[in-house]
């Protein structure tokens, strides 16, 4: 390649790595319904797993989901090793269940939270779950959008996205 076809080649390869991070997604367990998720986590091997995964200068991103994340025992443990492998962004996919849910995931400080809502109105919610539960599922996303605050570039902190995905 002539010099210039190669700086090209390389610019548009620094470009797509630069856009696309790599997405590590951590299953915690499936615990639901308020049960703790008694599943081993090695916090070492993850942190040596993501640590070998930043040392490529890729893009960081880590997505905890897989039944009820805020219900394993070392949920916190494994956002903070997240973030020191140098996770960019930090996703919890929740049913935002427990009564201290939101404060926890506020303290965590993830950039993305999605709640699976599962309905929009108690009947649906009470046939799909088997518990009542909507309504404070929603007072627990209200709490997570009031806490956001607004950065300079006009965009927020906390990006709290509610999914329904059956009605």
């Amino acid at each position: 390649k002539s010099a210039p076809a190669a700086q090209v080649a390389a610019l548009a390869a620094a470009e797509r790595d630069l856009l696309r991070p790599e997405i590590v997604r951590v299953h915690l367990g499936s615990a639901r319904h308020g049960q703790s998720s008694d599943r081993p986590l090695d916090l070492e091997l993850m942190a040596a797993a993501l640590h070998e995964l930043s040392a490529r200068d890729l893009q960081l991103a880590v997505s905890f989901e897989g039944g009820e994340p805020l219900r394993h025992p070392r949920f916190e443990q494994a956002v903070e090793v997240a973030r020191k492998a140098g996770a960019v962004s930090v996703h919890v996919r929740t049913e935002l269940l427990g009564d201290h849910d939101a404060e926890r995931l506020l303290s965590q400080r993830p950039d993305v939270i999605s709640i699976d809502m599962h309905a929009d109105s108690e009947i649906t919610y009470r046939s799909l779950r088997g518990i009542d539960g909507l309504q404070a599922v929603r007072d627990r996303v209200a709490r997570l959008l009031e806490a956001r605050t607004t950065c300079e570039d006009g965009l927020v902190d906390l990006w709290v996205v509610p999914r329904i995905t059956r009605r």
